[in-house]
This record gives C-alpha cells, structure tokens and sequence, in this order.
C-alpha cells in the first residue's frame, strides 16, 4: 500500500534500521536514480551499518560518482525582503508575503522548504513550508506552513524563503554557493532523483594536490580544486569526516561521513 506525502507518492515508512541481507541488498534501492519521484525529498534513511542517505532530486546536469553536492542556491528575489503592507499573526498556518517582482519561484517550487523571519518583529523563527502559490501577480505569495506563526509580525518584518534543501542540488564548487547536502554513491542522470550519502563510509574523489591521513579530518579543500572533491581542510574549514583509506589526488578515498 503506497502512501501520499504532499501529493508525491511514497513507500511506507520503516524503521531507521532497513533490512539488509547481504552487502547491496538493499530494500530501499539507495544505489539507484529515477526519473519520477518515489519518496518525500529529504526523506531519511538508515542501513544497518550506521550509513545514512537523504533523497534528493539532481537540478544540473549529469552528476559524476563520489561527489559532494549542495543546496540549490535561494533566489535572490526571495532573500532578506521587507514586508510592506504585509502581516503574519500569531496562530495562522495560511499567511502572505511579500517578494520581489519577477523571481523564478512556481507554485508548489518551496514545498518542503523553509520560511525565516530573518530580521525586526517576530525575528528568529523559522517556519517549515508545505506548500505555496501566487496570489497577486508575482510579488505576493501565499504559504501554507506545518506550523502555526508563532509571534506576529508587521511590515518591518524581514524575511528569506529557503527552497527545501534536498531540492535540485548540484555538484559542491569549488566555491560554496550552499550548504553541503551529501555524496553520490552513483553517476546521477540530469534531472533524475537519488539517495546521496550523509554518514557512514563513503568513497569520495581526491582533489588535486591534496594528500589526505589516515584518522585525520577531511572535507572542503582548502584550495579547492575539483568540484565535489574531498581534500585537507584548515581549522575553519568544512569538515565532511576523516578519513578510513587514502587515495592520491584523482584517485579514490574512504571517509567516514558525519554531516549528521
């Protein structure tokens, strides 16, 4: 019996731990990609070894193995705007904001995605979005969130809309854009959705010029080099994991994943 999550047709879910009865067979198919949704974005998953995936859909073109990806980038009209004549009160599920003219979001576009009061009157909140739609041309848009407002705001409120995470991400550059979401354990087709990993053992391609150590820390490269590569990271730098085998750059390397 398939469930229904937002519209999007879903397996029952399971406990954390899914069944595993020998080493890639897997009752969930993380090792596969699709053309059509099966399950909620950002839906999560556990094998019995402690690996950890999130469903993601792929918002580029063709994504290689053993790479990072990361958040699609908010669009820029959706970012820090003040809401003139608009209001959110306490209590309410269904409200209205305000965003810039013309940017690039559709209907249904922030499902899953996130609402922050960023700034002035009802400040440091942040409200789960489940679905949204165009009221007054495209400067006013109508959400429909999880969870009630929880304090009022005015038109000095500001605000950002982040899609949801696990929405078209794309390969980690070598310049983060985004937060980094997970590993492709496969070549991901354009537009195809697919379980990256985000814990547990995980190969991942060496950036160039970087010589990893065994049991040491590694993640975004500090002098990145090849996008979604892995590398040597400093004391401020992204840390994906540390490292179980090493690979010369180019080459492949075992990290254990912890970015959750």
């Amino acid at each position: 019996m398939s469930l229904n999550v937002n519209g999007y047709p879903i397996q029952p879910l399971a406990p954390n731990a899914v069944p595993m009865d020998t080493a890639g067979s897997l009752e969930l198919g993380v090792f596969k990609t699709t053309a059509t949704q099966e399950h909620a974005l950002g839906r999560r998953v556990e094998l019995w070894d402690g690996r950890v995936f999130r469903y993601c859909k792929n918002g580029e073109a063709q994504i290689g193995a053993a790479l990072m990806t990361q958040s699609s980038v908010a669009p820029a009209e959706t970012i820090n705007i003040e809401q003139v004549g608009q209001a959110m009160t306490a209590g309410d599920k269904t409200v209205r904001v305000l965003v810039t003219t013309s940017n690039g979001v559709v209907d249904g576009g922030l499902i899953g995605g996130t609402l922050l009061i960023r700034a002035n009157t009802g400040e440091r909140y942040a409200y789960a979005i489940k679905n949204n739609k165009w009221i007054i041309g495209d400067t006013v848009m109508e959400l429909e969130l999880y969870d009630a407002i929880r304090v009022t705001t005015d038109e000095t409120t500001k605000i950002t809309l982040f899609p949801n995470r696990y929405k078209d991400v794309i390969v980690a550059p070598t310049t983060l854009t985004g937060a980094v979401v997970g590993v492709t354990n496969l070549v991901i087709p354009a537009n195809h959705y697919f379980w990256a990993q985000t814990r547990g053992l995980a190969p991942m391609l060496v950036d160039a010029d970087d010589t990893l150590v065994i049991g040491e820390k590694a993640g975004f490269p500090a002098t990145a080099g090849t996008a979604g590569a892995v590398g040597v990271v400093g004391a401020t730098d992204v840390v994906y994991g540390h490292v179980v085998a090493i690979g010369a750059d180019g080459e492949t390397a075992l990290i254990d994943l912890r970015l959750e």
